[in-house]
């Protein structure tokens, strides 16, 4: 929702005015990114409820500012919208009570001193303003728009016989662009970015991959194949007589 009063420009009488609008797009990450923007879901917004507008930034403060002066002052300001369904009283500042009370909470929010939870929206639209200006009308033109003026009659020819240029002012608004500028957050790196760097830099300083670690997997089972072939040879292998136990046996000469 656009706040006038916060986002507006000035104009000044007598001169023409140039408006030229560039739209400028935002899209933010939620938590746990840094931004821990929020679409306003659970956020208190008086202005929603009044005006069934969107989440901003700007409406949730000036809701937390409006509830501050209703609990504390007992009234509403007539700025801000009051909440759905309360029963509540515009702030008599004539009043000097109620306008001192009004006054430190005003101060409050004019310096973002308020306990306000109030995150920035994920989704924002924002026109940058480009204001040129001119005298208008110049001096060659005055006569004949006067007379303009008072052909026309009406109040525009009253504003003719007094000073215009007190009186009148030419806004002309236009796109400085057709095309619109994106501004969005992108993670720096994912999870399944952050997996495969591990892997990488693993590959790279100890020399680890999936053909090495199955090459040791291999080996290793062939050690314990070995092993087990080896103990089981033994212990069928029958253990070999001592030959100084031997006394049943002859020897024979040879003829």
């Amino acid at each position: 929702m656009p706040f006038p009063e916060d986002d507006g420009v000035n104009i000044p009488p007598g001169q023409e005015s140039d408006l030229a609008i560039v739209k400028v797009h935002v899209r933010r990450l939620k938590a746990p990114y840094a931004s821990k923007c929020s679409n306003g879901d659970g956020i208190q917004n008086y202005y929603r409820d009044a005006y069934k507008v969107g989440y901003t930034r700007e409406a949730c403060k000036k809701t937390c500012g409006q509830m501050h002066i209703i609990n504390n002052c007992g009234c509403g300001m007539w700025e801000f919208p009051v909440p759905k369904g309360m029963n509540v009283p515009f702030c008599n500042i004539t009043n000097k009570d109620i306008n001192r009370c009004v006054q430190i909470f005003e101060d409050m929010f004019a310096h973002d001193e308020l306990d306000c939870s109030c995150p920035l929206q994920c989704e924002e639209e924002i026109f940058e303003l480009t204001l040129s200006s001119s005298q208008w009308p110049s001096a060659v033109y005055m006569d004949e728009f006067a007379r303009q003026l008072k052909s026309s009659g009406g109040k525009l020819a009253q504003v003719a016989s007094n000073s215009i240029r007190d009186n009148l002012v030419k806004v002309i608004i236009n796109y400085h662009q057709l095309n619109y500028e994106l501004i969005e957050e992108d993670p720096a790196i994912r999870a399944i970015d952050l997996v495969s760097g591990i892997g990488g830099l693993v590959g790279l300083w100890i020399g680890v991959s999936i053909c090495t670690v199955a090459e040791f997997l291999e080996l290793l089972l062939n050690v314990i194949i070995f092993t087990v072939k080896k103990r089981l040879i033994r212990k069928n292998k029958k253990a070999p007589l001592n030959p100084y136990m031997i006394a049943h046996q002859t020897f024979k000469p040879i003829v």
